[in-house]
């Protein structure tokens, strides 16, 4: 390709400038995402059966920066367009599929169907075959399913996107019941890398539906290389925050067992539950986020539905809020106190994001902590 390059006639000074800046870049960033591959084959996950579907999500990560590290190689051999296109629209459905499973397992691992998966693998796998065969073999064939595999392609973004939108929302509900609070921190680094993965997509689709000239596809190849890196370092972080997702594994929010359902006779044990209640707020074990509230009741000495009708008939509210007041009742004595930067206090009052801590301040004091911060310093 190179030697092409330097020797062809046909190719005016510029172009040929351009033309070497993309077979560099091509080669550069299949080395890159080749390198992030291995990266990925040797991620060390926790054992268990509870991770085994996350394991298999990097397994489905690293096959995704297998494939773009070998296409970007054939992306460089020739100046056909066509072929280009062909590339990179064939290589940019299987990348919609993989990384649409990836997320989806992230973030609900027991929602992975291997099955369903293979399926959908395979038939991206014929449609990409049948569009190299046209091409290589019937010219007039290739001219009317090209235009067929773009729209098919167009809606295959649409169906991941719907799907992987429904679950994030679903798994969201699940994980807040779960855990009684907050989450959505959690899921911000899954949904960034799908919805990124999604602007790659469009612009892959552009590419194919109108190929861009060199310098602008070389443009592309940086974009999408500094992405794979970026997904790459996400995935590694991932792992430090994977228990928080393989622990609500199949949980599903709003079906209660009827065991769950039995009203609670809670003089039962209201005596003891005070005792450890007690206990528990001496030690600001309510400062601690991330724990099931299944764990906590169980800390207790009771059941997940006895420590909510206690809730009910105690303060009239549910664990969640409860325990919601009890860390902004501390968020204000960190302020008050003026021994906390006003930055560190959403973390110090057990909140995982500064925004959620914000709202549920105002919401509770009726000012801003900047402005409770002047307030408690006036007073």
């Amino acid at each position: 390709m190179l030697q092409q390059i330097l020797y062809s006639p046909a190719t005016d000074h510029s172009e040929m400038i351009y033309m070497l800046i993309h077979f560099a870049l091509s080669i550069i960033s299949s080395a890159v995402i080749a390198t992030a591959a291995l990266v990925l084959a040797f991620l060390r996950i926790p054992h268990g059966e509870q991770w085994d579907k996350l394991s298999r999500a990097r397994w489905i990560l690293f096959a995704t920066f297998a494939l773009l590290s070998i296409s970007g190689y054939f992306k460089s051999l020739g100046k056909d367009t066509d072929l280009l296109s062909l590339v990179t629209l064939s290589v940019a459905s299987f990348q919609a599929l993989l990384f649409t499973y990836t997320s989806s397992t992230l973030i609900a691992p027991a929602n992975f169907s291997l099955r369903k998966f293979i399926i959908i693998f395979a038939a991206v796998i014929l449609c990409s075959l049948l569009l190299v065969i046209s091409k290589l073999l019937f010219p007039l064939l290739y001219r009317i399913l090209w235009p067929i595999a773009l729209l098919a392609y167009t809606g295959q973004l649409v169906a991941h996107t719907c799907m992987f939108h429904r679950l994030s929302h679903r798994v969201q509900a699940n994980l807040e019941e779960f855990y009684d609070e907050d989450v959505g921190t959690h899921l911000h680094p899954v949904r960034l890398m799908f919805y990124s993965a999604l602007i790659i997509g469009i612009m892959a689709l552009a590419v194919s539906a109108r190929p861009m000239d060199t310098m602008s596809y070389s443009l592309f190849v940086v974009c999408y290389t500094i992405y794979y890196l970026s997904v790459a370092i996400t995935m590694i972080n991932y792992i430090a925050d994977g228990a928080f997702f393989v622990q609500a594994s199949g949980y599903e929010a709003g079906k209660q067992t009827k065991t769950e359902q039995v009203e609670c006779d809670i003089s039962t044990f209201v005596p003891t539950l005070k005792i450890h209640l007690n206990r528990w707020i001496e030690q600001k074990l309510y400062l601690k986020n991330d724990t099931s509230t299944d764990l906590i009741a169980r800390q207790l000495g009771v059941t997940r539905q006895q420590l909510a009708a206690y809730m009910r008939s105690e303060y009239g509210m549910t664990f969640r809020s409860w325990r919601m007041r009890l860390r902004l009742q501390y968020a204000q004595e960190l302020i008050a106190s003026d021994t906390v930067r006003l930055s560190q206090v959403y973390e110090k009052a057990g909140f995982n994001d500064r925004s959620n801590f914000h709202k549920e301040f105002c919401k509770f004091t009726g000012m801003t902590p900047q402005a409770y911060k002047k307030c408690v310093t006036r007073e």
